[in-house]
């Protein structure tokens, strides 16, 4: 009966394709309800009222032309390194294609319509698009064990951002959350390049791998279910308190930091490509001692109960016939 289970490369780019799919429908949506209501823009305008408005953050200051430039150097070294050229040119053209595009949406290709503020298009975030590509760029060129390491540090350094960004009056919350998912979108579109990412042969625990991921997206879901309750109370006038309208801020922001990690560690490959199935053949080879032992005492057992059913007085010398044909075969 033939197999249709899908095989581990089939399922990691269903994944991927999914991974991207939903960021970019994601962004499509945000900027739709945020940016294109009338609604939207009152409950963002309430965010911007509430800020500390200032321009100095050495933080935000490292986001720069040349600091990109040398991300994608550090980028491409790293899987140069490994010796892997599509992973260098996948890593780079992924910053390059996220900052591009994002730049392109935010004064060409999209507008903001005056319904509650007038005010000029911010969406997507531009520090949002640089931290996040340089942040997802390093985890899909990176080795499988180090992502375990990356992808918390990327959403520790990714929300620190996000939330520096909305704190200070920079950015909207719908900006940075676009920002976050146009990139991941990208670096999911990167991972489906053939080569693009590295794997590794059985070694690399998947319970390792699941355990960071499930953690990423436990705390990431709460932050979603906060800035959801929030945004909702705010979008229906219910209430106008501050600390309404931060959970509804900082909840926005901290979930896709949290969870686009999670989304593309889960993408990411593991394995290599038929290590599975070496391993398998390995373990034949080595346990062809034991396999036969395992037949003859099965063959043993089934000649033994036949003999007590014929009542047959030659059980041993049957017996011994199996052993030596078994003895001939190996």
């Amino acid at each position: 009966m033939p197999d249709f289970r899908r095989s581990p490369v089939a399922a990691r780019r269903v994944r991927q394709v999914a991974v991207a799919a939903a960021a970019a429908g994601g962004l499509a949506i945000v900027f739709v309800l945020a940016v294109q209501t009338a609604r939207g823009q009152h409950v963002e305008q309430g965010v911007l009222d509430l800020a500390a408005y200032s321009e100095s953050s050495a933080l935000l200051a490292l986001v720069s032309i040349p600091a990109l430039v040398v991300a994608c150097v550090v980028v491409a070294g790293i899987a140069l390194v490994q010796r892997r050229v599509v992973g260098a040119v996948a890593g780079v053209a992924v910053i390059g294609a996220a900052n591009v595009l994002g730049q392109a949406l935010k004064h060409l290709l999209l507008e903001r319509p005056n319904l509650a503020v007038d005010a000029a298009n911010t969406f997507p975030s531009g520090h949002a698009v640089a931290v996040a590509s340089v942040l997802f760029a390093l985890l899909l060129v990176s080795p499988a064990p180090a992502r375990l390491v990356l992808a918390p540090a990327s959403a520790l350094l990714l929300g620190a951002v996000a939330v520096q960004l909305v704190h200070l009056g920079w950015h909207r919350p719908s900006d940075v959350l676009g920002g976050v998912l146009l990139a991941a979108s990208l670096a999911a579109i990167g991972a489906l390049v053939p080569g693009a990412a590295p794997a590794v042969a059985p070694g690399l625990p998947r319970r390792a791998t699941r355990t960071v991921g499930t953690a990423l997206v436990a705390l990431g879901g709460v932050a979603a279910i906060v800035a959801t309750a929030a945004g909702t109370v705010r979008a229906l006038d219910l209430t106008h308190a501050s600390i309404v309208t931060a959970a509804y801020a900082y909840g926005m922001v901290i979930a896709p930091a949290l969870l686009a990690p999670a989304a593309l560690l889960w993408a990411m490959p593991v394995n290599r490509p038929g290590a599975r199935a070496d391993a398998a053949r390995g373990s034949g080879r080595t346990g062809g001692i034991a396999s036969d032992t395992r037949v003859r005492l099965r063959l043993d057992d089934r000649l033994t109960v036949d003999d007590a059913r014929s009542g047959s007085g030659r059980p041993r010398a049957a017996r011994d016939d199996a052993d030596r044909s078994m003895n001939r075969a190996a």
